[in-house]
């Protein structure tokens, strides 16, 4: 099914390819443990690496998504949900997606922890 990647690394958001279930979702965000982020009412979320903060923080790389205050770290991957919980292809577009995106820096995030903005 149809999915969309962040990755905060080369700053990019592509559409990807994900066969479904837990292991090729962490496969393709590099971790061992999820966690979401609901995007909007249709039930699209976003996944990312429970652990992001866990690691090298200089090694890391992040970003921030329209409406969600905290900044996330890793990659992040976009898909839909049905009324049972299953994932499905998102309903968002790639370009909403693109346009929610903000890429940081550590720095930048670090700015934004000492002004108490996340």
């Amino acid at each position: 099914m149809k999915a969309f990647l962040i990755n905060p690394f080369d700053r990019t958001v592509k559409q990807v390819e994900h066969t479904g279930g837990l292991k090729n979702m962490c496969f393709l965000i590099h971790c061992n443990l999820v966690t979401t982020v609901e995007l909007n009412d249709q039930l699209d979320t976003l996944w990312i690496d429970d652990e992001g903060l866990l690691g090298d923080l200089e090694t890391q790389a992040f970003f921030t998504y329209a409406g969600y205050k905290q900044p996330l770290a890793g990659y992040g991957l976009i898909l839909g949900c049905d009324d049972e919980g299953a994932s499905v292809e998102p309903k968002i577009s790639i370009e909403n997606v693109i346009n929610s995106v903000k890429f940081l820096s550590l720095l930048e995030v670090r700015f934004l922890a000492e002004i108490g903005a996340v």
